[in-house]
This record gives structure tokens, C-alpha cells and sequence, in this order.
């Protein structure tokens, strides 16, 4: 008589609860009801809005806003402009569980990288252009 091992029952998981979420900012409440408006047709409702959204990001001469803080360490030499077309045209793939302000300055972070890689480019393809007197032909006899 052969004997088979006892079956193995596997143990039930406790259930999973979902973790409680800390209450989103103004400003992330802000985008939620910003990509709401863009998603259901209101584009000019959202600009409107979108307007008070940037005027809290934007550096409006303010040398601590987060905005220009960032894009000082990222471009050094010269500050980018804020992104703020950009936050527009792509505030549909904003998720509304997250905190605005990290999205934001990841794109802000991007287009500050966009534009160092471009002026290196161009850099790299810049041919010096040489003195009036390296330019005189000298004439053949």
C-alpha cells in the first residue's frame, strides 16, 4: 500500500486594507477639478483656472518658490522658462491620487533637462566663426 502525503490547505491571507491616504493639497484638489473640466470639453473653464494653479507654482520674482528654486539647480546658467504649456496640454495624464506638486516639478525638471540637452547639440554642431582678417583672401599673383 502506497501512502500519499497529507494535502497541503494553504493559509488564508488576512485581507489587504487600504492604506489611509493623507488629504490631498489645494493645489492637487485644484488639478483633479482642472482635468475634470479638459476631460469633459470646458477648456476654456479649465484655463481659467488652471490660471490660479500656476500663479501658486510660477517664481513671479520670488526666488524660494519651488519653481525657480528647481530650475536654478537644474540649468544653473540660466533659469527655463516655467513649463506651464506643458502642465496644460498633458494635465489629462495627471493621476489624482498623487500630490500635484511632485508631477509638476518633475516636468518642470524635464523641460529644464530638454533644454541643457538641446544647447548641448547645438554646441556640438556650432561651427566658431573666424575674424574679419581670417577672412581676407590674400590675393594670387
Amino acid at each position: 500500500m502506497i501512502r500519499t502525503p497529507p494535502r497541503r490547505v494553504p493559509r488564508r491571507q488576512p485581507p489587504v486594507l487600504p492604506r489611509a491616504l493623507a488629504p490631498l493639497s489645494r493645489d492637487s484638489q485644484l488639478a483633479a477639478e482642472i482635468k475634470g473640466l479638459v476631460t469633459s470639453g470646458e477648456r476654456d473653464a479649465a484655463r481659467e483656472r488652471y490660471g490660479e494653479l500656476v500663479a501658486a507654482h510660477s517664481s513671479g520674482g520670488l526666488s524660494g518658490s519651488p519653481t525657480s528654486t528647481c530650475a536654478t539647480r537644474t540649468t544653473p546658467t540660466r533659469r527655463c522658462r516655467t513649463p506651464s504649456s506643458r502642465v496644460f496640454t498633458h494635465i489629462t495624464s495627471y493621476r489624482e491620487d498623487l500630490p500635484f506638486e511632485v508631477w509638476f516639478t518633475r516636468i518642470l525638471v524635464n523641460a529644464c533637462l530638454d533644454l541643457r540637452k538641446s544647447r548641448s547639440r547645438r554646441l556640438r554642431w556650432t561651427v566658431p566663426m573666424s575674424s574679419n582678417r581670417d577672412m581676407r583672401a590674400e590675393p594670387t599673383r
